[in-house]
């Protein structure tokens, strides 16, 4: 199934002129936090815990193993600043992760347009979460997935990625693992974020990341 509309660029995939909706729109201009050449740093909109920012793509494209060889290098870079930014603001660890999507369909991905989760959680919590659902998720590729394929990526600390191929896991498989992981389980869908009860939070949340990002 084909997605040509993407929320990222509020464009059709392969316009002349991408990443000008969700990241580039002046009315949500505050949740870019940081821009660099190829990739952009935002505030999620609806965030698993204080400090949760996403990397994305200023070019559209599946997921982050289609960048070229620039992209990936300032991707890299980025990483160290989200985890400098964490460790600052929290002292602890950044872990990435990514439902990268493949070029005919979601998988498991909600938008088909690479993006890469950062939060910061310690990995005492993380690992009951995660390490007996492995199993799961099959074996792990031997290396990065292949470009236009969907899989399941995760990066703790400046450790090495983790990789799987996406075989049907739950949309926000991760992210609702995550939540669990740093306490606030009911975060774990991002739309639920956004429900009466919990948007006064995700406000809060949003405006303290901007602003501690600012000052770095």
């Amino acid at each position: 199934m084909q997605h040509n509309w993407c929320p990222f660029c509020s464009s059709q995939q392969g316009s002349p002129e991408p990443f000008r909706g969700l990241i580039n729109s002046p009315s949500l201009r505050s949740e870019v936090i940081f821009q660099g050449k190829h990739w952009a740093i935002l505030h999620d909109i609806a965030p698993i815990a204080p400090y949760h920012v996403l990397a994305v793509s200023r070019r559209h494209f599946p997921s982050s193993v289609c960048s070229d060889a620039a992209e990936a290098e300032e991707l890299s870079e980025l990483k160290v600043k989200i985890r400098d930014f964490h460790k600052k603001q929290t002292g602890l660890p950044t872990l990435f992760f990514e439902h990268g999507a493949a070029n005919e369909g979601y998988g498991s991905a909600c938008i088909v347009h690479a993006h890469l989760h950062a939060v910061p959680v310690m990995w005492e919590s993380f690992a009951p979460h995660i390490l007996y659902q492995l199993n799961d998720l099959g074996s792990p590729l031997d290396g990065p997935a292949q470009p236009g394929t969907a899989y399941l990526m995760i990066e703790f600390g400046a450790g090495a990625q983790v990789t799987w191929p996406d075989s049907g896991v739950p949309c926000q498989f991760f992210r609702q693992l995550t939540a669990r992981a740093v306490g606030y389980p009911e975060r774990g869908r991002w739309q639920s974020c956004l429900m009466p009860e919990e948007i006064e939070r995700t406000k809060t949340w949003m405006l303290e990341c901007a602003g501690k990002w600012a000052q770095v």
